[in-house]
This record gives structure tokens, C-alpha cells and sequence, in this order.
């Protein structure tokens, strides 16, 4: 059996490599936009002698397709706040294996260092994408999906080639918890630093005003309206959910775009935005399906143009302008 799979392997190497390539490129179309920071999508084979050796020690294995991980992707992103979004993309687009996936899953107390996420796939569900090809229909892929900080400790932790709890003496296995436990706490703080270094609306109020909706139009007001404004995040939501998209946060989108879409309808303050948009709310999903209905009949006849399955904070303010530039009142 051990030949017949090593021959079989051998002869099928070409064509996990086709796949393990149509992966790749599939994940950084579906992974490509501003806002998210991946650091490195690469991809790996199976070496034959590992490929062997997993046969040998589990009797569950037959054939060879019951190897889940002969491809391996790994995408490494830099915040922790990221990896639901790439997780939520590879479950929308990928055909996912739930009952071999795992979908981080907490390291038992007497292990070291902190879980990643693997999918099981097996192809891609959109047919313009090229892992979704009936020469690959057979293939199977292990995709993780990790921090920087967990793909240092993977990384580093392998070059020190510990095998067991029972292989590392005390002395060391406290040293092995105590930078698997920094590394964990680290992700977290960045995650908080990020996230903190956005001010809320009542951080960026002035000495003498009263009233943060007395504020003026600017980038960072700007930023704290829209993250944490009731009538745009539940315009934004309602716009989001009719694409069937995400929301995601993009700093250089709402400085770019909806600053300057504010300025030209002539608002002033934070406080006039909020009354345009609660006042033209109805008109600007009105303005959404109009646009939205073009715009399907475009990526119908493009489908490689298709997007990322993501739509920015503030979108509802960018359907007020065109609702009352392409009057739609």
C-alpha cells in the first residue's frame, strides 16, 4: 500500500500544485481591498515521506484523498479584528468541509501556544474562479488563517521541534507557556490600540460646545459620526445586508470619498448630517436599489469583476449624494 500511494502521489504532484496555485489566486481576489492587512498568502505540498508517515499512524486513512492537508494555504493578516472578516470570505466562496474544519478551537491546558483557524475546502463556489474547475473536483485543501503574532509562534515553535508535553521539561514548558501567553496578550492589545485609535464623539468635543451634532464637518468628526451614529450605522446595515456584504472599516474611504461628498452638498456640521440622512433615509435605499439594479446588470456581464463581498462604513452617506445629485426626490 505504501508504494501504490507514494506512486499515486507522485503521478498527482502536478496537478495539487495547479490547485494549490488556483487557491492562492482565488483567495487574494476574494482578500483584495484597502482596508484589510494580509501579510503573506502563501502555499505548500505535502513532502512524501510526511505523506507516509501520516498513513501509517492512523488506520482511518485508505486512500489518498482521506489526507486533508496534502495542499496548504496560509494567510497571515496583521490584527486579530481581521480574521472574522477573512473567515467569513473564505465560508462564503469556498466550499468548506465543516466536519473536518476547525474553527479555532481553544488549545487544552496542557499544550502550548494559541489555535489558528483551518478550513477544510474543496473548491471554490463561484464559477469564475479558477480552483472551481472539474479537473480539481476531486482535490481537497487545508486553508489557516492566522495573526502575525500566531504565525510567529508556529514558526518559531517548529524550529524548536517540541513533540509533546511529555518531550519538554519543566523548566522550558513554563518558559513555553509564558511566550505563548504574551504573543496571545499581544494580539489582544494591538486589536485595543487599533481600535482606540479612533476617538469617539464625545473625545473630539471642544472647549465651548455643547453639543457634539454642533461640530464641524472634518476628517476625524467625520470618523466618529460615522462609527458610532444610530441612523448611519443602521443605513449602512440595511445597505450591507441587501448586497449580502460585510461591513468594514476603511480610515482613507470616509476621508476620500464622504468628506468630500459632504462638502459638496453643502453640510456643515455633524449635526446637519444626521437630520439628511434621517430625513432622506427612505430615498437613499431608494437611491441603493436603483443603482444597485445597473449595477448588477454589469457584473452579469463581467463576472470576473465581481467584488469582495464588503461594504465600507458610511455607504449611506454616499447614497445621499447621489440621491440628491441624481435627484431621486
Amino acid at each position: 500500500m505504501k508504494n501504490s500511494i507514494q506512486e499515486e502521489y507522485q503521478n498527482s504532484i502536478k496537478l495539487y500544485e495547479e490547485f494549490a496555485e488556483a487557491l492562492v489566486n482565488d483567495l487574494k481576489l476574494v482578500l483584495k481591498y484597502p482596508g484589510l492587512n494580509i501579510q503573506l498568502i502563501n502555499k505548500r505540498l505535502k513532502d512524501p515521506t510526511s505523506l507516509i508517515l501520516k498513513f501509517q499512524s492512523n488506520d482511518k486513512y485508505k486512500k489518498l484523498n482521506d489526507i486533508t492537508d496534502i495542499v496548504g494555504i496560509r494567510i497571515v493578516t496583521t490584527y486579530l479584528s481581521e480574521i472574522p472578516y477573512i473567515c467569513r470570505q473564505i465560508e462564503d466562496k469556498f466550499n468548506i468541509d465543516d466536519h473536518n474544519t476547525n474553527k479555532n478551537e481553544p488549545v487544552k491546558e496542557s499544550e502550548f501556544g494559541y489555535s489558528s483557524i483551518h478550513y477544510i475546502v474543496q473548491g471554490a463556489k463561484e464559477l469564475s474562479f479558477l480552483s472551481n474547475n472539474d479537473k480539481f473536483s476531486n482535490l481537497i485543501a487545508e486553508i489557516q488563517v492566522r495573526t502575525l503574532l500566531q504565525h510567529a509562534w508556529a514558526e518559531t515553535s517548529h524550529k524548536i521541534d517540541y513533540k509533546s508535553d511529555n518531550s519538554v521539561s519543566k523548566k522550558h514548558k513554563r518558559k513555553l507557556f509564558r511566550i505563548s501567553a504574551l504573543l496571545e496578550l499581544a494580539d489582544q492589545e494591538f486589536y485595543y490600540l487599533r481600535k482606540g485609535t479612533v476617538k469617539s464623539q464625545k473625545e473630539i468635543i471642544p472647549q465651548g460646545v455643547n453639543d457634539y451634532r454642533d461640530l464641524p464637518i472634518n476628517a476625524e468628526n467625520l470618523q466618529a459620526f460615522v462609527l458610532e451614529s444610530d441612523i448611519c450605522n443602521i443605513l449602512d446595515k440595511k445597505i450591507a445586508d441587501l448586497s449580502n456584504n460585510n461591513l468594514h472599516f476603511n480610515r482613507d474611504s470616509i476621508i476620500e470619498k464622504n468628506l468630500n461628498h459632504v462638502q459638496k452638498l453643502g453640510l456643515n456640521s455633524i449635526g446637519e448630517l444626521n437630520k439628511s440622512l434621517k430625513k432622506k433615509s427612505k430615498k437613499i435605499i431608494e437611491c441603493y436599489m436603483e443603482q444597485n439594479s445597473t449595477w448588477d446588470e454589469f457584473m452579469n456581464a463581467f463576472p470576473e469583476k465581481h467584488g469582495n463581498g464588503s461594504s465600507p462604513r458610511g455607504i449611506s452617506i454616499t447614497y445621499l449624494f447621489f440621491s440628491i445629485y441624481a435627484k431621486y426626490d
